[in-house]
């Protein structure tokens, strides 16, 4: 009978994974953190090699998901919960929305940050003055919402 050489842990006792017979579940699991810990620089820098071979793949498997009837009630359940967390958020991008199709804001047609053309984000600093924004490209208004000390991740999907 197999047991965790590291814990004495047996199949009875505490899972263990089909591939990794010589540890436990629980065990194995603390010594890939602890790897992954101690070299994270390099884990991060394979994480980041390997998402862009894998991104397309994830980004047309996620648009067909999308045009299925269970991708559109998964969209549309995460739309009302981001309403429901952000309520200010959601007050404020449908009063920029009003102003800008009531031509009370317009639109520019160069990032204030940078200078690119393009499509521009209104980038709100403060939520309570809902018109009062900054036109970001969409690189900038990324850069305005993840620090550059931050793991920059794909969308999941």
């Amino acid at each position: 009978m197999a047991s965790c050489k590291l814990c004495g842990a047996t199949p009875e006792t505490a899972p263990f994974y089909t591939s990794v017979t010589s540890r436990c579940a629980a065990c194995h699991k603390q010594a890939m953190q602890r790897r992954r810990a101690e070299n994270l620089d390099g884990h991060r820098e394979r994480d980041r090699m390997r998402y862009p071979r894998e991104r397309e793949k994830r980004l047309a498997a996620y648009a067909a998901y999308r045009q299925t009837p269970k991708g559109r009630a998964a969209a549309q359940r995460a739309k009302v919960r981001y309403e429901e967390r952000h309520p200010e958020k959601r007050a404020a991008h449908i009063a920029l929305g009003n102003a800008l199709r009531d031509g009370r804001v317009m639109r520019p047609k160069a990032c204030e940050q940078c200078g690119a053309s393009g499509r521009l984000h209104g980038h709100h600093d403060d939520y309570t003055r809902p018109l009062d924004v900054r036109w970001l490209c969409v690189a900038c208004h990324e850069g305005e919402h993840h620090s550059e000390s931050e793991v920059q991740h794909e969308h999941p999907f």
